[in-house]
């Protein structure tokens, strides 16, 4: 088959952009690939009811995440064409387009929760489609020792513990875990004692009616390697087992009220 990429650049003209012989099982093997890597949980509100999803984001949502919604039309379509090449293909995806997401995602308050919800979603996705050294399923993984990955189910606890208070109290303000989510991934160590100590008070209340929330600290501190709970950056992992411990959470629902 042929793969031909044209794009109008001025009324009248048509320019070939991209120009591409290749097998058809080839192709139809990379692309089922690609989406298989980049599979992902993804949040949707339909008529004010949550549904869940696992699907791969297609490329005009990868390169809105990465450049935001204000980004130049060139630049977009540049990155679409960067994504169709390494999908077609069979290449990770581009390690700076990475980077970006990444770095956007590390900045929650930044964006609406529902908004951020989608970039955290698409961002693991290209996390897993990139990484080859660890198998990340679309579920918890206990087991991990992987210290970047154990550093983020930690903020998602801390972020779990504050927004029960604030759900409570129908408060509407960032955590102390979306606020200090971008420090964190630079500095794990130091900014978790400040995110503990911020949040002492809304462990105290949840400590009155369970200790679900005590026992998986105590489960992911015992998880760390020796010399592993220290204060160097954190990998990308991170995001991957913040992701995952959200949604256990969440999916874990009925477990913690009756713990309660």
């Amino acid at each position: 088959m042929i793969l031909l990429v044209l794009d109008a650049p001025t009324k009248g003209r048509l320019a070939v952009i991209n120009y591409q012989k290749i097998d058809s099982s080839i192709y139809l093997e990379n692309v089922q690939k690609w989406y298989e890597k980049s599979t992902w949980r993804f949040l949707t509100i339909v008529n004010k009811t949550a549904q869940i999803s696992y699907r791969a984001p297609t490329i005009f949502e990868i390169a809105s995440a990465a450049y935001g919604k204000h980004a130049k039309e060139q630049l977009l379509k540049l990155t679409h064409e960067r994504l169709q090449s390494a999908i077609i293909n069979n290449l990770k995806v581009p390690v700076d387009l990475l980077n970006l997401l990444v770095q956007r995602t590390i900045r929650p308050t930044t964006m609406e929760s529902w908004e951020w919800d989608r970039q955290l979603s698409i961002t693991c996705s290209m996390i897993r489609n990139f990484n080859t050294k660890e198998s990340y399923s679309m579920t918890l993984y206990k087991e991990s020792t992987n210290r970047s990955y154990l550093y983020g189910r930690l903020l998602a606890v801390a972020d779990r513990v504050e927004n029960i208070v604030l759900w409570e109290k129908d408060t509407k303000r960032s955590t102390n875990a979306s606020r200090y989510m971008e420090s964190f991934s630079q500095h794990p160590h130091r900014t978790w004692k400040i995110i503990q100590m911020n949040i002492s008070a809304y462990q105290q209340k949840v400590r009155l009616r369970t200790r679900y929330y005590e026992d998986i600290l105590d489960e992911i501190y015992g998880l760390f390697v020796l010399g592993d709970f220290n204060d160097e950056p954190l990998s990308a992992d991170f995001l991957i087992g913040f992701s995952h411990q959200r949604a256990d959470f969440n999916q874990t629902k009925n477990k913690e009220k009756k713990e309660i």
